[in-house]
């Protein structure tokens, strides 16, 4: 969202104050340029990208932590500030006289919970390589890979980073490793993920993995009140409740924005211009314990995003089984049968959760009933939000 767009959608709000002043800037989807207390972890992964900076290609690596912590954010901060140093804008590579003068390598980032197929990373990667619109459809993927290196073959070439490679829609890692065998030699990859390297056979094709520890409860802290002196109102929550929610959410960043964005909004609702404690446990208790990312659930098509925002509005009972849920759900524009397989692809990928009703003596597996597996306050007033725009 750019600044005019931000300046008409105040424009737009009432004229009584209100506790959140951008939803965006406390939502643990969004990543802020700068990030908070992370220096010597920053540090680190400057190290691995410094030979880019004297105009040479650094190692293919592998960033590695649990959910959560903050990868994603580190990883594009990054990518946008090196970016701006070896071209003109932060997302794409352009010809430069800087760039062309010190022979740079750019940087691409590739979002795989988005480009959940070979066609679609090789379309990310080379949107942000030329100007021109790139075909969706009906160009073989060999076809993008050859545009690519036609596009970088002379060039001081390019750091392609991709993240979530071990998320349940990604490509494998081994068929990632094979497409960039199909690049030009002044291509390294970067690949984030949540495996420790043993687990991840890519590793045998990077330099020393980088690991990114969780938060220790201060850096949390000051993750919570500098999210919070950005998108909330002046004095909406102290240090002893954003201690609060930093103790409770052991180290992940993730699940403390989303409880602090959670309460907000209840507070919000409420008409109040402060958090209350009542505030903060609800956010607390919303976040499920191991639930996935609301990046992951952000990222789902828009058919599947629209089948969720109706699921998580019905009551226990209409969600009893899935059968029931289908049915329920029939207000979306979509047949019986497609609602029923998204549910459970979703079940399947983790996005919700499937439980087995009690037994009821019947004939046949007992059925079974999904749950979001996701902050669900959180994805419905983002989506909510997107819907508005």
């Amino acid at each position: 969202m750019d600044l005019s767009d931000r300046i008409i959608r105040r424009q737009q709000r009432d004229e009584l104050p209100h506790l959140i002043e951008d939803y965006e800037l406390i939502a643990p989807t969004s990543h802020l340029e700068e990030p908070i207390g992370r220096g010597p972890t920053l540090e680190r992964l400057l190290d691995h990208f410094e030979p880019a900076l004297e105009g040479r290609i650094p190692p293919n690596g592998y960033i590695y932590g649990v959910r959560g912590i903050g990868k994603s954010a580190l990883v594009w901060a990054v990518i946008r500030q090196l970016a701006s140093v070896t071209a003109v804008s932060p997302t794409a590579i352009h010809t430069s006289t800087r760039v062309d003068t010190r022979r740079m390598p750019g940087f691409v980032y590739v979002d795989a919970h988005v480009h959940t197929s070979l066609f679609a990373i090789y379309r990310a990667i080379l949107d942000q390589l030329v100007d021109e619109p790139i075909p969706s459809q009906g160009v073989p993927t060999e076809a993008l890979a050859d545009r690519i290196g036609d596009r970088l073959r002379g060039t001081a070439g390019a750091v392609i980073c991709i993240d979530h490679v071990d998320a349940p829609r990604a490509v494998d890692a081994a068929a990632i490793v094979e497409m960039f065998r199909m690049l030009p030699n002044n291509v390294a990859w970067v690949a984030i993920g949540e495996l420790e390297p043993a687990a991840m056979p890519l590793t045998r094709y990077t330099d020393a993995p980088i690991r990114i520890d969780p938060l220790r409860q201060q850096v949390l802290i000051d993750v919570l009140m500098g999210r919070a002196n950005r998108g909330l109102t002046p004095g909406a929550i102290d240090h002893a409740a954003a201690r609060q929610v930093a103790t409770w959410a052991e180290g992940n960043a993730h699940d403390a924005l989303g409880a602090l964005f959670i309460a907000a909004d209840r507070a919000e609702t409420a008409g109040r211009l402060s958090i209350t404690h009542a505030d903060l446990q609800a956010g607390c208790s919303a976040v499920p314990t191991d639930g996935v990312s609301l990046g992951r659930v952000m990222a789902l098509p828009p058919n599947r995003q629209a089948v969720l925002r109706s699921l998580i509005d019905l009551d226990a009972g209409a969600r009893a089984s899935v059968t029931d849920a289908t049915a329920a759900l029939t207000m979306v524009d979509l047949s019986a049968s497609t609602i029923k397989r998204f549910l459970y692809e979703m079940a399947e990928w983790g996005i919700l959760t499937r439980i087995q009703s009690p037994v009821d003596h019947q004939p046949g597996r007992p059925p079974s009933r999904v749950e979001p597996n996701f902050a669900a306050p959180v994805f419905r007033r983002l989506y909510d939000l997107s819907q508005r725009q």
